[in-house]
């Protein structure tokens, strides 16, 4: 049996990037289903007043406390607003390494953050690559050096598009293997 991620929307998400995280997700982590699961409302006490943000953190805690998620094997948080983290400026996505939950904020991979013109493709690929990076650190990996892998550290969107949707080959060698570990126990356990 595959390893389940639950593609949790928070708020106000394009349909078109949970369907195209569902449909990709796989394409990458070869070893799991995706589900979408149902949309929930952003947790009011998230909202930092002063900065105008959501703190990340918050919202990834208020969501480990649903019994439901732990069903699953990894669960994505999609939000479309601007979050921050401790004392980051912002952040495009947090995880809890090795851990069962991570989430990933549309609100700076959409062009019309900087003023651009609406960008449905490369928003796309830009959930894309953060998706597989937040959910690269819940398997334990950390950032790369590797500018063209997945799991390199994005300071910028200009760092998110260099990159590639892909792991390196050191990545995808522990992706691999943690995914296999965990398949392997979990099946004796049946």
């Amino acid at each position: 049996m595959k390893p389940v991620i639950l593609i949790l929307p928070i708020g106000e998400v394009p349909s078109s990037v949970l369907e195209y995280l569902k449909t990709e997700l796989p394409l990458f982590l070869v070893e799991v289903k995706v589900k979408i699961g149902e949309r929930f409302n952003i947790p009011p006490s998230a909202f930092n007043p002063h900065r105008k943000q959501y703190n990340s953190s918050l919202i990834i805690n208020h969501f480990s406390m649903l019994q439901t998620l732990k069903r699953y094997w990894r669960t994505l948080i999609v939000v479309s607003e601007d979050t921050y983290s401790n004392n980051l400026n912002f952040v495009f996505g947090e995880a809890l390494f090795n851990g069962p939950l991570s989430l990933i904020s549309l609100a700076r991979l959409n062009q019309t953050f900087y003023g651009l013109e609406y960008d449905e493709n490369l928003l796309l690929e830009r959930a894309l690559k953060e998706a597989l990076h937040e959910l690269g650190h819940t398997l334990g990996l950390r950032h790369c050096i590797n500018r063209k892998c997945v799991m390199y550290f994005s300071n910028t969107i200009f760092d998110t598009d260099f990159k590639g949707p892909n792991f390196c080959l050191r990545c995808k060698h522990v992706i691999d293997s943690v995914i296999k570990k965990e398949l392997e126990t979990k099946q004796g356990k049946v």
